[in-house]
C-alpha cells in the first residue's frame, strides 16, 4: 500500500505542479453553466493557488474530491474511456503515440471498462490539430465510447480532471 501511495502522490504531484488553481467537491450543486446549449451543474468549487502536497494526501485519503481544470495543463490531452473494449482502445492510443512520436502516456485504469490517459504533448505538436487525427483515428476502429478533452465546445465545469484516487495495475 505503500509504494502504491508513494506512486499515486508523485503522479498528482506531476499533474498538478502547473496549476494555479483547484476545485474541491462539496455535498450540494454549487453552480450551473451553460454553452452551445450544454448545461453542466456542478459540486465543484474553485479555489486560487496551487496544489499542495496537504491537499493531494487529503484526496488520497477520502477526505477531499480534489479535480483540476484541463485548462492549466499545458499541452496535455486526456481520454476518459468507458466501454468493453478497454484494451483494444489503450493499446490504439499507444500505436498513435508512436507514430506521432509521443513518449509520454499516462494511463490510470479505474475498473475493469473504464480508464483515462494523459497524452503530454512535446512542444512541438499542435494540439487542436492532432486532437482531431487521433479522435478520427479511433473513430474508424472502435465505437465511440470516450470523450477527449479539452473540449471547447463544452462549458468550462466540463473540461476539469477528476483526480484519481487509487492506481490500478494490469
Amino acid at each position: 500500500m505503500t509504494n502504491q501511495y508513494t506512486n499515486l502522490l508523485k503522479l498528482l504531484r506531476e499533474l498538478t505542479k502547473d496549476c494555479k488553481s483547484y476545485y474541491i467537491k462539496h455535498p450540494t450543486t454549487l453552480s450551473k453553466e451553460t454553452l452551445n446549449g450544454n448545461t453542466v451543474y456542478s459540486k465543484y468549487q474553485k479555489y486560487n493557488g496551487k496544489v499542495t502536497d496537504t491537499l493531494l494526501k487529503q484526496h488520497i485519503n477520502n477526505e477531499i474530491d480534489l479535480a483540476i481544470s484541463i485548462k492549466d495543463l499545458k499541452n496535455i490531452l486526456v481520454y476518459n474511456y468507458k466501454g468493453k473494449q478497454l484494451h483494444a482502445f489503450k493499446n490504439l492510443l499507444t500505436e498513435i503515440a508512436k507514430i506521432e512520436n509521443i513518449n509520454k502516456l499516462i494511463t490510470l485504469e479505474y475498473s475493469v471498462n473504464s480508464l483515462s490517459i494523459y497524452i503530454d504533448l512535446p512542444q512541438n505538436h499542435d494540439m487542436k490539430s492532432l486532437k482531431n487525427k487521433i479522435d478520427n483515428i479511433i473513430a474508424n476502429k472502435l465505437p465511440k465510447e470516450w470523450i477527449t478533452l479539452p473540449n471547447p465546445k463544452k462549458p468550462h465545469l466540463s473540461n476539469l480532471i477528476y483526480l484519481p484516487k487509487e492506481l490500478f495495475i494490469e
